[in-house]
């Protein structure tokens, strides 16, 4: 009777034994399978981020000359008309401090 359970504990000594090396097999494979989707969500988000930059840069490209051109005139207005700027923002302080006095 002992070598017959021997030799059952080895049948399932190798069963077991099997169907470890069959999911080690299949975790590989799995492992693989993610490292390739991974890569190529990695390598798609890297391909789409590169096309934001470049829609960003080209649009500000064209806003630029706009935005230079703007800031020279309010530079060139407020050179101009120093005395009406600091006249405006007195009075606008002046009513900012009268609001806040009647709370």
């Amino acid at each position: 009777m002992a070598w017959y359970s021997a030799l059952g504990e080895a049948a399932e000594t190798a069963r077991l034994t099997d169907e470890l090396s069959a999911l080690r097999k299949e975790m590989a494979l799995i492992q693989r399978k993610l490292k390739k989707r991974g890569h190529a969500g990695w390598s798609a988000a890297e391909e789409q981020g590169a096309e934001l930059y470049d829609e960003l840069r080209d649009r500000l490209a064209e806003a630029l000359p706009v935005v230079q051109r703007q800031a020279q005139v309010a530079g060139r207005f407020a050179r101009d008309n120093s005395t009406a700027i600091i006249v405006g923002t007195a009075v606008v302080g002046l009513l900012i401090a009268l609001a806040a006095s009647r709370r």
